[in-house]
């Protein structure tokens, strides 16, 4: 029986798909416990022949499952699942890589003190080469979740690189229905906090595992491309699943301020800094949508410290401007102080 199931969507990573598995065929809890599931999405280059190779050197370990059209990275982790027979199973991204014994090490927390979920540090990665790894200086932390005030905390601490490279019990996430929205990009904010709601005991490692490896050519980083707008469709999704689960009841000022923040404010940075030209019309949806939905938003205690000055001056400019007719000219002058103003840059997290 294998211990832990890998499942990594492919998509034209045939530079990057080798020094990601074979971190992984040598972690030190021995290739014989994992079950290593690399999910061909559709790739055009060489990708695919890199899996072969890779499963016919470990035909005990890896699986290759080739999709012939593309669904995106959250369609290929939802097949992945769907293949995997290990008891925790763990998400790791093409383009990146472990520390060798990060596995065994997570592998023996989650047993000794039967945790839903296991995580540890990262560090990000401009070369292909590996920075030192080790202690963080962070103490290992151990959280067991039963109470709303404790969910309340729980689902505000830094879990990782949000889920790549983590642990999860796999019944928790299959009994919860816990997937990935498919067909679009960003998906892994949904997935991540969903998954925070539904995890009763974890722990944290205070080491650095993952070499999360930023580059470029990274969706994230690609300028002038529509998918970028794919942030606030998702956003909107997972709103409505956590209305719908009644998660949103529950924490609802943690939420609605969440929403207005990433839906309305992240999405202005991103259309501010990630095109060439801010598309008015397209910004004006976003804010008349966002106070729709919470035009009472100037009573959230989290919105009312960034109206008070608490954020800086271009948050608390955006957030004054929820309720106002938003014109080129507003939008024109938000623009231009989010470019100059890089101490707030640092308030916003996309």
């Amino acid at each position: 029986m294998k211990k832990i199931s890998i499942i990594i969507p492919c998509y034209n990573v045939e530079r990057y798909i080798d020094q990601c598995v074979l971190s992984l065929v040598n972690q030190t809890i021995g290739v014989d416990s994992l079950e290593i599931i690399a999910v061909n999405d559709a790739s055009t280059d060489c990708t695919l022949d890199h899996l072969l190779a890779l499963e016919q050197a470990h035909p005990q370990s890896i699986m290759v499952i080739n999709c012939e059209q593309n669904g995106k990275q959250g369609r290929a982790r939802n097949i992945g699942l769907g293949y995997a027979t290990a008891d925790f199973v763990s998400f790791v991204d093409a383009d990146d890589w472990l520390e060798l014994s990060a596995y065994e090490k997570m592998y023996k927390k989650a047993k000794k003190y039967n945790c839903d979920a296991v995580a540890a540090g990262y560090k990000t990665e401009t070369s292909r080469t590996s920075s030192p790894m080790g202690p963080n200086g962070k103490s290992d932390q151990y959280y067991i979740i039963e109470t709303d005030t404790e969910r309340g905390g729980f689902v505000g601490v830094d879990f990782g690189v949000g889920f790549a490279g983590n642990l999860y019990r796999k019944s928790m996430l299959t009994d919860n229905q816990i997937y990935f929205p498919e067909g679009y990009y960003y998906e892994d904010d949904y997935w991540y906090v969903l998954s925070m709601h539904y995890i009763k005991s974890a722990y944290i490692i205070g080491e650095d595992f993952y070499h999360y490896y930023e580059h470029p050519d990274s969706t994230i980083h690609k300028r002038n491309s529509l998918h970028q707008l794919d942030r606030a469709y998702v956003e909107k999704l997972k709103l409505e699943e956590l209305v719908k689960r009644g998660i949103f009841e529950r924490f609802p000022t943690l939420y609605e301020h969440e929403f207005i923040r990433r839906h309305y404010m992240d999405m202005l940075y991103v259309l501010f800094t990630q095109f060439d030209q801010c598309d008015c019309d397209y910004a004006r949806a976003l804010h008349d949508e966002t106070y729709h939905i919470f035009p009472g938003y100037r009573n959230n205690p989290f919105i009312m410290r960034i109206l008070n000055g608490k954020g800086g001056a271009y948050m608390k400019e955006v957030y004054e401007a929820l309720d106002q007719e938003f014109t080129d000219e507003q939008i024109s002058r938000l623009k231009q102080m989010c470019l100059t103003d890089s101490g707030d840059w640092m308030q916003i997290r996309i």
